[in-house]
């Protein structure tokens, strides 16, 4: 494109300008015809990419607020659910648990080190029997 034939189209757009106005022939036109398009950019005002980049990550930035409030909302839901339905389980056959864990605790603080005695053996075998059977249940 640096032919004979542009350098006369860019000698005639020189020549003639945009507004009308003669230029005078410069020693290199290519130079000239960059330098037209070279435009200062005023100071006080914003490169609309950038303003529309802010505006953007602005955006994103409350969608992501909005997500994280609803995943904590669901969250404390979920565990206000879960809490209830703990509840309800338990409450057949807590006191029953309860007395035989309590039961398998008193025979293990009882006793030292040593052989445990048998009928320490059986007691502790049926509470973890019954333990086993309650929790089969559920």
């Amino acid at each position: 494109m640096r032919g004979k034939k542009h350098q006369e189209s860019l000698r005639n757009q020189k020549q003639q300008g945009a507004d009308g106005h003669n230029f005078k022939e410069s020693p290199s036109p290519i130079n000239m015809s960059s330098m037209e398009h070279i435009v200062d950019a005023p100071a006080d005002k914003v490169d609309p990419k950038i303003a529309q980049d802010r505006e953007r990550q602005k955006a994103l930035k409350k969608r992501c607020k909005k997500i994280r409030q609803r995943m904590a909302q669901k969250g404390l839901e979920y565990e206000n659910s879960l809490e209830k339905s703990q509840k309800n389980i338990d409450s057949a056959n807590k006191s029953r648990l309860q007395k035989f864990i309590k039961d398998v605790e008193k025979l293990n603080h009882s006793h030292g080190k040593g052989q445990w005695p048998d009928t320490a053996i059986t007691a502790l075998e049926r509470a973890l029997g019954e333990i086993n059977r309650i929790l089969d249940k559920q």
